[in-house]
């Protein structure tokens, strides 16, 4: 078989897939006939292949610590080791798994033949051979190897770009369950991560909390300093909320500058202990606010039991106590 075409000339031009393709292929030939091992040499080089020769199976794995073959013409009687021992060997080594291996053998007999492709050989030829048909059958089985390799290459890169899809998906679900300005839930994560813990509490018997939290004064400190600065202001509102809250409190930006804390195996006490320690670790951020009457940025906080109620009404409760603590004046804690 004449060596591949120039990459050039093919339209699926890959350069991995053509050093494989194009290169000379190697043929080893493991006969202890130094005659047959001569006549094949010949024919085989004449078709445009290098060769190597073993008589024996010492000789071939010799070989094989050496150089790779990308194919091997088998004979079936070796000294020491069968062929077909050999061939169950080859098949048992990774780095010579998916070599051809051609049995070419005076043996006709149907259950050694069938005990070859057992033991892992693509074809089978018996001597006296001929050598066309030898040349002919190298080349299929090369081209057959040259099309797993193929699939094999195509395999990888499908691999590789399913790895980087699912990368990707990671992060837009990632990016999807988190407010991208403050780091914490969004509202439709939070809700989510609210819900289950719900039914958690519900199975353990335990009582949870919600705060509904809104920066005072916010679209005023929009207005006085910038939407930037507002951002800013945010996320150190935040920082300090979470610094304020256990791990496994949960924390979503609700809509705006409006904030939603689910503290789960808590008592109201508690809660409005938790709310409390929020409200003035904002009010100790001192930021800013010449538009607060406070002259800072603070935070009103709304408190609700669980008391053993659907969520969305613990929830509701809570907003309306975070609007009673606004009605009262902003920056205190109600529940």
């Amino acid at each position: 078989m004449p060596p591949a075409p120039p990459a050039k000339d093919r339209a699926d031009a890959n350069p991995r897939l053509d050093r494989l393709m194009d290169a000379r292929k190697t043929i080893l030939i493991v006969d202890d006939n130094p005659t047959n091992v001569v006549i094949l040499e010949r024919a085989l080089q004449q078709a445009g292949y290098d060769t190597l020769a073993a008589g024996s199976s010492e000789e071939l794995f010799t070989h094989l610590q050496e150089q790779l073959p990308d194919l091997i013409l088998l004979d079936l009687m070796l000294p020491g080791t069968d062929g077909i021992e050999i061939c169950r060997m080859l098949r048992e080594r990774p780095d010579t798994s998916v070599i051809p291996v051609i049995f070419v053998t005076a043996v006709a007999d149907t259950d050694r033949i069938s005990e070859a492709f057992q033991a892992g050989g693509c074809d089978y030829i018996t001597k006296p051979f001929r050598i066309d048909e030898i040349v002919a059958r190298v080349g299929v089985h090369l081209r057959i190897l040259e099309e797993k390799r193929r699939l094999l290459e195509e395999k990888r890169k499908m691999e590789t770009r399913a790895e980087r899809l699912r990368t990707i998906n990671q992060k837009l679900s990632e990016q999807a369950r988190t407010d991208p300005l403050t780091g914490v839930l969004s509202r439709r994560a939070w809700e989510e991560a609210a819900q289950a813990e719900h039914e958690n509490a519900t199975l353990r018997g335990e009582a949870y909390a919600i705060l509904m939290l809104d920066v005072d004064h916010f679209k005023a400190y929009n207005d006085a300093y910038g939407h930037p600065a507002g951002d800013r202001c945010l996320q150190h509102a935040v920082e300090a909320i979470v610094q304020s809250l256990r791990d496994v409190d949960i924390v979503g930006r609700y809509g705006g500058e409006e904030f939603v804390i689910l503290i789960p195996a808590t008592s109201m006490s508690t809660a409005l202990h938790i709310a409390e320690r929020i409200r003035m670790s904002v009010w100790n951020l001192n930021i800013r606010h010449t538009k607060s009457p406070l002259g800072r940025v603070t935070v009103s906080i709304g408190v609700a039991p669980s008391d053993s109620r659907p969520l969305p009404d613990v929830v509701q409760e809570a907003d309306d106590a975070l609007y009673r603590a606004k009605r009262c004046g902003r920056n205190i804690v109600e529940g």
